[in-house]
């Protein structure tokens, strides 16, 4: 979004993401990298950088500091040569086929209605199903899948990779539904037209706290009915101790615990260590025998 040149023999490239969703890495990240070889190529200034300073500011996502990457104008120029050779490729091939996945598809606007990937998502969400009046038990499914491929764990890890993409998909498609309704339009489904509903009601509160109040007080009520007291908590602590009294901070945190977070599957690119554990994890023998 912005270039600064002049300072010294390294270009900055700047790079302003306001989304709130997805924590982007600078390093080697191809959009910025052509952002980089489009100015340097544009302002002519290949002979004038030997590095450019790569730096993206997401101030909606994690603690909002900028985050930077330092790449050779050298290395810049092979990727230039990439970029060319598949945007060649690209504009004298205009058959290609579409490769729906979680990044390209993540913020596309025509996800609801894209052929390739509704065609991908359905495919596999009724792969394993048959039309046979004889149920197929789960285990007899797994076994079958599992002898075409022969390998459980590449089976799993292909159905696993697929599962963002089809809630993505999912997830547009909703999105898309609500949309047309909104606008008065029809969506018809198996059973009929689709239509918006109220949902659930929210809590109930008063419309002012001080006509409530108030209210409450002409009615004599005491100050321990009308008020529910809590103790504040360790984030409301912090607020008031870290900053003006950082030795009371330190013996409040003496007396906090925090829970670990769930556990959940990530891919191999997640940065977090892998968690460890054993099938008898979780179970204890309390020196009897299970019949």
């Amino acid at each position: 979004d912005a270039y600064v040149v002049g300072v010294g023999k390294e270009l900055l490239v700047d790079d302003l993401k306001f989304g709130m969703g997805v924590d982007v890495d600078p390093e080697d990240n191809r959009q910025c990298k052509i952002y980089a070889i489009s100015i340097l190529e544009a302002q002519d200034l290949w002979d004038e950088y030997e590095t450019v300073k790569i730096t993206i500011f997401q101030p909606r996502v994690g603690d909002g500091k900028p985050k930077e990457w330092v790449v050779p104008v050298v290395a810049l120029k092979q990727f230039k040569e990439e970029v060319q050779k598949v945007a060649y490729f690209v504009t004298h091939n205009t058959s290609l086929p579409y490769t729906p996945s979680v990044k390209a598809c993540r913020f596309c606007k025509a996800k609801a209605i894209c052929p390739a990937l509704g065609s991908l998502a359905e495919s596999q969400m009724v792969e394993g199903f048959t039309d046979e009046s004889k149920p197929v038990e789960a285990g007899e499914a797994i076994v079958s899948a599992v002898k075409k491929t022969g390998n459980l764990a590449e089976l799993l890890g292909h159905r696993m990779d697929l599962c963002d993409l089809i809630e993505l998909y999912i997830s547009g498609v909703r999105s898309a539904v609500e949309i047309e309704l909104l606008a008065g339009r029809d969506v018809i489904g198996v059973d009929g037209p689709y239509k918006l509903v109220q949902g659930k009601k929210g809590n109930r509160k008063w419309s002012t706290e001080d006509e409530a109040k108030a209210l409450l007080e002409g009615f004599r009520l005491k100050k321990d009915e009308m008020y529910d007291m809590k103790l504040i908590s360790p984030t409301k602590a912090e607020t008031l101790f870290e900053k003006k009294y950082p030795r009371r901070w330190a013996k409040c945190e003496e007396i906090i615990t925090q829970s670990e977070g769930a556990k959940h599957v990530a891919d191999a690119r997640d940065p977090r260590p892998a968690i460890t554990s054993t099938p008898e994890e979780g179970f204890e023998d309390d020196g009897s025998d299970l019949v």
